[in-house]
């Protein structure tokens, strides 16, 4: 552990270093196979060191992404730290900082995505109804990028466990308001099922979305908006592995 304590001290020692801090997260994440080894790295000050790069370097989107996909890492690995570490910190916790580089760099495909996980590592810990309307308006800003719809589409799934009733609510009336002539976000992963279902095999993408929808159609509003798409779409929907 000796070298882990060495990197994160560097790196809160020379916290205005970009392109240090994005090394450090990724050399981290080589040390975070197990509950117990990302507990021990979270007490050795990582946690902090991710929230300080992002605090530090909003400006950089590579310096966002490594630092999120890290803090997925460690919610991932460690549970039960993820929820209470990352999402307080004096009022300003990393959820926050994720979600301010989510709107701050809005088609930057690596910062949506590592928003996405971010938020997806802590769905069962979230309680802030904003979360949920934000990732609905980051799917539609990005509807041709694969991992970033990926990403979105599982954390509403997610949601529409932890928090139905506001979940549905965004996924049927998200309005983004940057722009309000983009398609209701039901039509964006309609079309995304249409785009990938040119191939003979469903791939990944519209295996995450038929997850989704399956979930929206339990809902009597969501199901009656389900039922006006495609009626092909809906049947290869109820047909996925997924169901």
């Amino acid at each position: 552990m000796r070298r882990i304590q060495k990197l994160i001290s560097k790196a809160l020692s020379d916290a205005d270093h970009a392109r240090l801090q994005d090394h450090s997260c990724a050399l981290l994440r080589n040390h975070l196979k197990t509950e117990a080894s990302a507990a021990v790295v979270a007490r050795l000050g990582r946690v902090r060191m991710l929230w300080n790069a992002m605090r530090n370097h909003p400006t950089c989107p590579t310096s966002q992404a490594e630092a999120m996909c890290t803090l997925a890492e460690i919610a991932w690995a460690c549970p039960h730290l993820g929820g209470a570490t990352m999402i307080r910190r004096g009022g300003k916790g990393c959820l926050d900082q994720a979600l301010a580089a989510m709107e701050r760099h809005p088609t930057h495909t690596k910062v949506q995505q590592m928003a996405c996980s971010v938020t997806k590592a802590l769905s069962t810990s979230l309680k802030s109804k904003s979360v949920a309307l934000a990732v609905a308006n980051l799917i539609r800003r990005n509807p041709r990028k694969l991992n970033v719809m990926m990403e979105g589409s599982m954390f509403l799934q997610n949601m529409m466990v932890v928090s139905p009733d506001t979940t549905i609510k965004y996924i049927l009336g998200s309005k983004p308001r940057d722009n309000n002539d983009r398609p209701d976000l039901l039509s964006t992963l309609n079309a995304a099922i249409r785009m990938s279902s040119n191939s003979s095999s469903i791939d990944d993408l519209a295996l995450c979305i038929f997850g989704l929808l399956s979930v929206v159609a339990l809902d009597a509003k969501g199901g009656a908006s389900l039922r006006r798409l495609d009626v092909d779409v809906l049947a290869r929907c109820r047909s996925s592995p997924l169901q």
